[in-house]
């Protein structure tokens, strides 16, 4: 049931696009024009498949080297793409976007279920839901530089934007581990009321939302984590019900002020001042993931 219920967040996520770093070329294409060329990066079956944007081409395939393949992240700086293989896969694969060329297999993780970047693009979290641990990956080396125990059966990561520290939900006992990003150290868990499904931060980096669904299976909610702190505040009701589109989601505002949070009634959206939810905006059989454009 926990493999099925993450492999639904973790399989709407297929493409990532980047700047590549002008002057470079990369296989299957014509070097690169004297402007950037930006490439999109979409998971298939044991591969990667490069698209270069301009000539709308698909470039050559890049072997993930192991099994079904579900995660994939890019550090921000848009210099390398990791690729995890699910479900007893062999590890993450590190890509370098300038030459489209694959690294060697980092070995960490037995059942990856989430991948996080800092923004500073120097650190890689690779979630093991199997084994309840946290590897950190330095983006530099491609070495495992760390990590740290979670609860049972993480499912998702979130870091603060100001990358001094992150989250991880724990789907299996309703916990968040808060983790320091310099130490890579995890501290005391905090205690949820709800199943937790996804986390989202602030952009000011002080308030963590942890979205999940209560013990009775229907009740949706989104729990607030001072990050000051560490502690979780009044839990907030979005919504009950089965929702066809899977677990609820949230996403919030740039300018912070604003979360919007999925159920299977539609969206609702949440001062984060307050921490009150507003008047639901319906949504026609329910809503399932969300982002929102930059601004």
């Amino acid at each position: 049931m926990h493999s099925h219920l993450t492999r639904i967040r973790l399989a709407a996520v297929a493409a990532l696009a980047i700047p590549a770093l002008a002057g470079s070329a990369s296989p299957g294409s014509p070097p690169a024009a004297s402007a950037s060329v930006v490439t999109a990066y979409v998971l298939n079956s044991g591969a990667v498949t490069p698209i270069n944007t301009v000539t709308k081409m698909a470039l050559n395939q890049i072997s993930t080297k192991g099994g079904p393949s579900f995660l994939m992240a890019m550090t921000p700086n848009g210099k390398k793409v990791y690729v995890a293989d699910y479900d007893g896969g062999p590890g993450v694969l590190p890509i370098n976007t300038a030459t489209n060329s694959p690294g060697k297999q980092i070995l960490v993780a037995r059942n990856p279920s989430a991948l996080g970047v800092t923004p500073h693009s120097k650190t890689l979290y690779v979630v093991d839901q199997d084994s309840n641990n946290v590897d950190a990956i330095s983006t530099a080396t491609n070495q495992d530089v760390g990590g740290f125990e979670t609860g049972e059966t993480p499912v998702a990561i979130a870091i603060a934007p100001n990358a001094a520290s992150g989250y991880v939900a724990n789907f299996g006992d309703s916990t968040v581990t808060p983790f320091t990003v310099a130490t890579n150290s995890a501290g005391s868990p905090i205690t949820v009321t709800s199943v937790p499904f996804f986390i989202a931060i602030t952009p000011d980096s002080k308030t963590a939302y942890v979205v999940g669904v209560a013990s009775d299976g229907v009740t949706r909610t989104v729990t607030p984590i001072r990050t000051a702190t560490n502690k979780a505040l009044k839990p907030i009701h979005v919504g009950t019900g089965p929702n066809s589109f899977g677990p609820p989601d949230l996403a919030i505002t740039p300018d912070g002020k604003t979360a919007y949070v999925t159920s299977n009634l539609g969206v609702t959206p949440i001062n984060t001042t307050t921490n009150k939810p507003g008047k639901l905006i319906k949504v026609a059989g329910g809503a399932g993931p969300i982002v929102i454009t930059p601004g």
